[in-house]
């Protein structure tokens, strides 16, 4: 009969009711978002059923593997591996947040701090379009990477045309044209078609450009052209308002609570000059542009 009565003590002390919990391993998803898709309950520590919550992270599609412990008098612990976001794919008007792997996940589920860094790929292809192939995602997730260092300027976005050409859009205004990328070989000339741009840097001032575009679809003579400036439908892109939460989130270690109204956080852009027709120029030097895939 005492350890009935203990049992019901231990069940219904308010000591032992859940009251905290802790989030570890999110850098990309906020802690509402994990909160949400735990549904952590608030009754007695011992009754919580840390493999239910599990399952029910697991089941986000970020969320790459969750562990769930408890810890007495009345705190649920979690620790979550997240997928690294790749890209921000801007396509009807909304934003999803893509990792090398495939997985996908909504923008409003991600820290504003996170998701304004992270490139964004405008695809205006009309009609249905398939889920992007792993390898193009890998491979500009690592030309993102490795732009900097190359070209002196950063990616700004990544622009799929609705003729199905795909081009680069740099920070300081001017575009590279890549061409049709709806082949797996298509895709694997990319390192080439950089490797030709390099080889052009003793020629053209990426940094403080006096033109807008080269174009790469025949890597042994791109042609150069135009003047620098972002085309309006990636100045709309990057000024996307990235939702954010109206209050600060929940400090580790206190009490879940639902998160609140969004908020816009936009981020200005140069104005916009749109490239003319290309005007073909001589063949450079060979040049290697490495990029090295993610697996």
């Amino acid at each position: 009969m005492l350890q009935v009565i203990g049992l019901v003590l231990l069940l219904v002390l308010p000591g032992f009711q859940v009251r905290n919990v802790s989030i570890a391993g999110s850098r990309l998803l906020t802690r509402e978002a994990v909160l949400d898709a735990a549904l952590v309950p608030s009754h007695s520590i011992f009754t919580v059923d840390g493999g239910a919550i599990r399952q029910r992270l697991i089941g986000l599609p970020w969320i790459r593997s969750a562990t769930v412990t408890t810890e007495l008098p009345n705190t649920v612990s979690i620790h979550i591996v997240e997928w690294s976001p790749s890209l921000r794919l801007h396509r009807n008007g909304h934003d999803t947040l893509v990792a090398d792997s495939g997985a996908t996940v909504d923008t409003s589920a991600g820290r504003p701090d996170v998701v304004s860094k992270i490139p964004v790929l405008v695809d205006e292809r009309t009609g249905k379009t398939a889920t992007l192939d792993p390898a193009l995602v890998q491979m500009l997730d690592a030309t993102s990477s490795r732009f900097p260092a190359v070209f002196g300027c950063s990616v700004a976005a990544y622009e799929w045309r609705a003729d199905g050409m795909l081009v680069i859009w740099t920070s300081t205004g001017w575009s590279a044209v890549l061409g049709h990328m709806d082949a797996s070989g298509e895709v694997a000339a990319i390192p080439d078609q950089l490797s030709s741009l390099a080889a052009l840097k003793a020629h053209l001032n990426f940094t403080a450009p006096g033109f807008g575009y080269v174009n790469l679809e025949n890597p042994e003579a791109p042609a150069v052209g135009g003047t620098p400036g972002l085309p309006p439908t990636i100045k709309d892109a990057l000024t996307l308002s990235v939702p954010k939460p109206a209050s600060p989130s929940t400090p580790s270690g206190s009490t879940a609570q639902p998160g609140g109204p969004k908020a816009p956080a936009p981020t200005p852009v140069p104005a916009p000059t749109p490239p003319p027709t290309p005007a073909p120029t001589a063949a450079p030097t060979p040049y290697v542009f490495n990029v090295q895939l993610s697996h």
